[in-house]
């Protein structure tokens, strides 16, 4: 993960909604790496999670290990966080800027 992810990645865990409750997932199993680089857990919705994948640029999307990786895990909710300024939610899997992921995970979380 690049330093703008970590520090994404903490700006995230600060929430009052993330603590305890965030881990990360890797896994290789000879196809490549699977790999989540932030699970939260969501207490208030029956312990539902999602996955969020960090990537600079706002153009990247989910690689194909973090797919794999929500499949093997059961995870439903998933989020790219991206280094850019606005949101796509036209997709499958939303691709967020900072300040519209923490939004939306704050709704998921009430």
């Amino acid at each position: 993960m690049t330093e703008a992810g970590c520090d994404t990645r903490q700006r995230l865990l600060s929430r009052r909604w993330a603590r305890d409750a965030a881990q990360f997932y890797r896994f290789d199993k000879g196809q490549g790496e699977d790999e989540i680089d932030l699970i939260l857990d969501l207490p208030s919705q029956g312990g539902s999670q999602i996955a969020i994948e960090f990537k600079v640029g706002s153009n990247k999307r989910a690689e194909p290990g973090f797919l794999r990786a929500c499949t093997q895990l059961g995870i439903d909710e998933q989020l790219v966080v991206h280094s850019g300024t606005e949101p796509f939610v036209d997709e499958r899997i939303p691709r967020l800027d900072l300040r519209s992921a923490l939004s939306r995970i704050a709704e998921m979380a009430a």
